[in-house]
C-alpha cells in the first residue's frame, strides 16, 4: 500500500478476527483509510466489488 499511494485494499475473509487484526496493523501503518474490510466468502468476490464500485 506504501507503494501505491493511491489504491485502495479491499480485506475480503470469512473469519471475522483476521480481517480485525488486518485492520489494526494497517491501522498502525497510518493506511486505515485505504483498507476496506469485508466479511465475506472468496467465492463473494465478485459481488463485494460490485458493491464497493
Amino acid at each position: 500500500m506504501k507503494a501505491a499511494p493511491l489504491a485502495t485494499v479491499i480485506g475480503i475473509d470469512r473469519d471475522a478476527e483476521a480481517l480485525g487484526k488486518a485492520s489494526e496493523r494497517i491501522a498502525q501503518e497510518g493506511l486505515a483509510d485505504r483498507f476496506v474490510p469485508v466479511h465475506a466468502a472468496f467465492d463473494e468476490f465478485d459481488q463485494v466489488l460490485a458493491e464497493q464500485g
